[in-house]
C-alpha cells in the first residue's frame, strides 16, 4: 500500500487491496465470507489507511486463476481437508501479487453438526442466538478473517486466545459455548466478531508507513516493545501443535486465558450435553443412526482444552527473546499450577464422564447401510452394528492417558 497523502495520520491509498469471493458460493455462506474477510478493514484503519482494503463478490468477467485478483474460492467437498490461505509472490522482492484462498463446504457440516449436539436439531434454521446454523456461520466467518489473514502475510499465533479476549483470528478458534442463568448451553457467544488486539499490531508493523524522520528498525523494535508492553503474547504454529509441546499457553482449538480452568468449564458444558443427549440431537425424519455420527465429537468435546491444560504439566513459560530485549526470561509452571492441571486432566477418567445413560443407549439404533466414510466418523464397535460403550470409553480414556505420558 502507498498513501494518496503520504505523511498524514490517515490517507485513502494509491490503489486498494480488494478480494474478490467466489460467485459459486451458496448464500448465506457467501455473505458471511464477505464479512468476515473485511474484518480487515479496522485494522488497516489502525495501519494508517482509508478505504485501502475490502472484499467484495467476484464479477462475472473475472477468472479465479487470474494473477491480477486476490481470490476467495469455495469447494464443495465429502472429505477432510485444510483449508488455504496461499500466496503467489514475487521472488525478487517479496510482493504478494495475489492472494488465493480455498475453502471446503465440509468445515460448516461438521460444524452444524456440534452445535446441534450441543443445543439440539429443533433449533436449526430458527434464525435465533442459538441457531446451529448461525452459531456455523460466525465460524465461516471466522475461516474467512483467517485465511485471507494468512494471504496477507500473517502467520499464526496460537497464544492469542489466551490473552485479551482472544486477541487474533490468526489462532485455531474453538466453540466457546457457555451455560446461561437458567442452566441451559448457549451459543451466544459461541465466536468472537471482527480482528483482535494481535491483528491490529500486526497489520500496523507490517503496513505502516514509517516516519521519513526515524530510523526504519528502531521505530518496528518500539512498536513490538509497546505491543508485549500491553499484554499481547505470541507462541508459534511448531510449538503449539504437538500435545507434548513445553508452553502452556502454545494451543491449538482452545479458550481461555487459564487453560486449566478452562478445561474445568469445558467439561460441565460436555457432561450437561450428554446428560441431555438424545433424539432431538438429529432432525425429524433422519435415521437413529446419525445419533452415533453427533455423539463423538460431544463425548470428546473436550479433547482440545485437555490437550491445551495438560501443557501445564512439566511446562516452561517463555518468550522469542532477543538479545538487549526486556521480555522475561524462562520459568517453570509453578507446581501448584501443574498438580491444578495434572488433577483436572485425571478427572476426565472418572467414570460419571465416561458413562452414558440408558435411555440414550437405547437410542444409538444400528443402521441399515453404514458405508467405510460413515464408519471412519463413528467410535469403534466391536460388537458391530450395536454401539459399544466401552470401545468409546476406551478411546477418551487412551486420549487422556496419551496427553499426560
Amino acid at each position: 500500500l502507498i498513501k494518496k497523502n503520504p505523511g498524514t495520520d490517515l490517507s485513502e491509498s494509491i490503489a486498494p487491496i480488494i478480494y474478490y469471493v467466489d460467485r459459486g458460493a451458496p448464500e448465506a455462506v457467501k455473505s458471511a465470507l464477505i464479512e468476515g474477510g473485511n474484518w480487515w478493514k479496522d485494522a488497516f484503519q489502525v495501519a494508517g489507511y482509508e478505504g485501502a482494503y475490502r472484499v467484495e463478490e467476484m464479477p462475472e468477467e473475472m477468472h479465479p486463476l487470474d494473477i491480477r485478483y486476490n481470490v476467495v474460492n469455495w469447494v464443495h467437498r465429502q472429505t477432510r481437508g485444510w483449508s488455504y490461505g496461499q500466496t503467489i509472490v514475487d521472488p525478487r522482492t517479496g510482493e504478494i501479487l495475489k492472494g488465493h484462498v480455498l475453502l471446503g463446504s465440509l468445515r460448516v457440516r461438521q460444524d452444524r453438526m456440534i452445535f446441534e449436539g450441543l443445543v439440539g436439531s429443533d433449533k436449526t434454521g430458527t434464525g435465533k442466538v442459538d441457531d446451529p446454523i448461525q452459531a456455523s456461520l460466525e465460524r465461516i466467518r471466522q475461516l474467512s478473517a483467517h485465511e485471507i489473514g494468512h494471504t496477507l502475510g500473517f502467520g499464526h499465533n496460537m497464544a492469542a486466545s489466551t490473552v485479551l479476549g482472544k486477541s487474533s483470528v490468526m489462532d485455531y478458534p474453538a466453540p466457546d459455548p457457555s451455560i446461561d442463568k437458567d442452566g441451559q448451553i448457549t451459543l451466544e457467544k459461541a465466536y468472537g466478531r471482527g480482528v483482535g488486539a494481535w491483528d491490529l499490531f500486526t497489520t500496523r508493523w507490517l503496513y505502516s508507513e514509517i516516519p521519513s524522520n526515524v530510523d526504519e528498525k528502531t521505530y518496528l523494535d518500539n512498536m513490538v516493545t509497546a505491543g508485549f508492553e500491553q499484554g499481547l503474547r505470541f507462541v508459534s504454529d511448531a510449538h503449539s501443535r504437538p500435545i507434548s509441546a513445553a508452553h502452556p499457553f502454545g494451543s491449538v482449538w482452545d479458550n481461555g486465558e487459564n487453560p486449566v480452568a478452562k478445561l474445568e468449564e469445558v467439561m460441565q458444558i460436555r457432561r450437561l450435553a450428554l446428560d441431555r443427549f438424545g433424539k432431538n440431537k438429529v432432525a425429524v425424519g433422519r435415521p437413529l443412526t446419525e445419533l452415533k455420527n453427533v455423539l463423538v465429537p460431544i463425548y470428546l468435546f473436550h479433547r482440545y482444552q485437555l490437550a491445551s491444560a495438560v501443557k501445564s504439566v512439566g511446562g516452561v513459560d517463555y518468550s522469542y527473546k532477543s538479545r538487549g530485549d526486556s521480555l522475561p526470561t524462562m520459568a517453570i509452571v509453578p507446581p501448584e499450577q501443574q498438580m491444578r492441571a495434572l488433577n483436572a486432566v485425571l478427572s476426565s477418567l472418572d467414570p460419571v464422564h465416561l458413562d452414558l445413560g440408558e435411555e440414550l443407549l437405547g437410542s444409538l439404533n444400528p443402521g441399515f447401510f453404514v458405508g467405510p466414510i460413515t464408519l471412519r466418523e463413528r467410535f469403534p464397535e466391536r460388537s458391530q452394528p450395536m454401539f459399544d460403550l466401552l470401545a468409546a470409553a476406551e478411546v477418551a480414556s487412551s486420549m487422556t492417558l496419551q496427553a499426560i505420558l
